[in-house]
């Protein structure tokens, strides 16, 4: 039977409904469920932290003297995936507050015209967006506006575990005895990948110095 069936709602487009076979559709409300409402709301309330965390991305990668315009008037060192996501945060952000603003017929934004200015204009729109989330996800273009956020979220945090890197060590776990222990770059911690163990580096150093001598 079809819970969902006698609402007159479309079904929602969010990944609640990708497993779902097509009579028995999770519908929004009124476009979105509030589920994926939410996860939405928090996916844009990371973009500012994910935002921070790839300007050390692109400080790793820079090359002198190389920018690219923004969004805004802002500029944004142009060297690295990092710095491109960066900017792509912003760009995306800043264009549907002004979409939103326009839709509900607000002042426009204040310019940014400097990186400062960048993070500034982020956290606005961030926070704008955020305080009237009800009324951007009943707007026409909630469906864009919803995808468009949680696949910025989404990406970024592929590119921030790809850029830490992960290093596979050759001992076996300690608690699980199986060869799934990992070190995350640019951490102190080893984590079993199966039984989720943890321990420090150095802990994990000594340890496998030691069980790898008398395995020999």
């Amino acid at each position: 039977m079809n819970d969902f069936a006698d609402t007159g709602m479309p079904p929602c487009p969010g990944r609640c409904n990708r497993d779902r076979v097509d009579g028995d559709q999770i519908p929004g409300s009124p476009v979105w469920c509030r589920a994926c409402q939410q996860a939405i709301h928090v996916a844009l309330q990371e973009l500012v932290d994910l935002y921070a965390a790839l300007w050390g991305v692109g400080q790793r990668a820079v090359r002198a003297g190389e920018k690219v315009t923004t969004s805004r008037g802002t500029r944004t060192p142009a060297v690295s995936p990092g710095a491109d996501q960066a900017d792509e945060i912003l760009r995306t952000t800043c264009a549907w507050e002004d979409a939103l603003r326009t839709h509900l017929s607000h002042p426009a934004a204040a310019v940014g015209t400097d990186h400062t200015g960048a993070g500034r204009a982020l956290t606005s729109a961030v926070d704008y967006l955020g305080r009237r989330h009800t009324a951007a996800m009943s707007t026409p273009f909630a469906t864009d506006y919803g995808h468009e956020i949680l696949a910025l979220a989404a990406g970024t945090r592929r590119l921030l575990r790809a850029d830490r890197g992960t290093s596979r060590l050759s001992a076996p776990c300690p608690q699980c005895d199986l060869r799934a222990l990992e070190r995350e770059g640019g951490t102190d911690t080893v984590r079993c990948r199966v039984c989720r163990w943890f321990t420090t580096w150095d802990r994990y150093d000594a340890w496998a110095g030691t069980f790898l001598n008398s395995a020999a």
